[in-house]
């Protein structure tokens, strides 16, 4: 799937660049870096849904949304400079297991469509960070669905819970949702 990401402080929100990974960061091949601003916090990763997406019915198939949430993860590690690496002292962040997630699923997607994942952080914590992502039309008019994702990070010697580097940190606090 094609995707191209782009990256919103928070509400309001306004366009801006990714944060290192120099041009097209996040996005697939093929794809180039575009702008998604929906007033809604955090980031967003614009995508298509294609043909062998779908179901039976012609919507977009249960499972796909948990892959969009991982996409979208993927490309705002990208958009924030950072790659994955085989060494792990190169980037120990990258090593975190998905704990927990869940999908409510609102309205389908039918067809073939561009479409939008919305991804902000809930909480942070020492050794964990829960995000929500939301699945929207390329208009953000629809939500199809919304996510919720713990990760844990894991010290890859012990396979143990370990904190996160200050660098993440410091990118993950700006992805928190405001407090209501």
């Amino acid at each position: 799937m094609p995707g191209t990401a782009a990256r919103s402080p928070g509400p309001p929100a306004a366009p801006a660049q990714p944060s290192g990974g120099g041009p097209g960061a996040g996005a697939a091949p093929g794809a180039s870096a575009g702008h998604e601003d929906q007033g809604q916090p955090g980031f967003a990763w614009r995508t298509r849904v294609v043909f062998d997406d779908l179901d039976a019915m012609g919507m977009l198939h249960n499972a796909r949304y948990l892959i969009l949430a991982e996409r979208a993860a993927s490309a705002f590690f990208e958009a924030s400079g950072w790659r994955w690496e085989r060494d792990a002292a190169l980037n120990p962040d990258q090593h975190y297991v998905v704990r927990e997630q869940s999908v409510r699923y609102l309205e389908p997607v039918t067809g073939p469509c561009d479409i939008v994942v919305q991804m902000w952080a809930d909480r942070l914590g020492e050794t964990s960070a829960a995000f929500g992502f939301e699945v929207r039309s390329a208009d953000g008019s629809r939500v199809h669905a919304r996510i919720r994702r713990v990760h844990v990070k894991l010290d890859t010697g012990s396979l143990r819970p370990a904190p996160w580097t200050p660098r993440l940190r410091k990118q993950l606090q700006a992805l928190l949702r405001p407090a209501a």
